[in-house]
């Protein structure tokens, strides 16, 4: 994982604000190359699921960036991508915009499991292009966990500490 400054915060923000999507692969190598090169990926398989957006907010972006990612990164390992799993439920604040102890509460209770969807006994990879403090990711694995998920680990492109 990088640390969100310099060129990794300016190609972050081009892909999520410009919509210049070709930047993915690339970003994508770079994570990976430095995951095996630390080897940090673990060794069972997982399916690959990207953190929602609110749909409303999707919609206007034109793509959920954590979703474009997650799918980039399933094919380059050769894992199940499966976007249908988890659905934001509430249009919240941007955490980035938030101070830490806001970032916990913000995101409390807006991701749900999709209507249909069987996670039992599944393993699973959550992606998020940015971490703050962590809260997104915790949020979305305990609604894996909840639903009766194995083992649920999390992943970012780039840490802001």
């Amino acid at each position: 994982m990088a640390k969100f400054d310099g060129s990794m915060r300016k190609a972050i923000h081009v892909l999520k604000y410009r919509r210049i999507s070709d930047l993915t692969q690339t970003l994508t190598d770079l994570m990976l190359e430095n995951l095996w090169r630390q080897k940090q990926i673990p060794e069972f398989e997982f399916i690959i699921t990207g953190v929602p957006m609110f749909p409303k907010k999707e919609n206007q972006r034109g793509f959920n960036q954590a979703a474009i990612f997650a799918k980039e990164l399933a094919k380059q390992v050769g894992f199940e991508f499966n976007d249908q799993l988890l659905v934001k439920v509430k249009n919240t604040k941007a955490q980035m915009e938030l101070s830490e102890k806001e970032r916990k509460t913000n995101l409390r209770g807006v991701f749900k499991l999709k209507s249909g969807a069987n996670v039992a006994g599944c393993d699973f990879l959550i992606f998020d292009d940015l971490r703050t403090t962590g809260t997104t990711l915790k949020e979305c694995a305990h609604v894996l966990k909840r639903a009766g998920a194995g083992k649920v680990w999390g992943l970012t492109l780039a840490a802001t500490n």
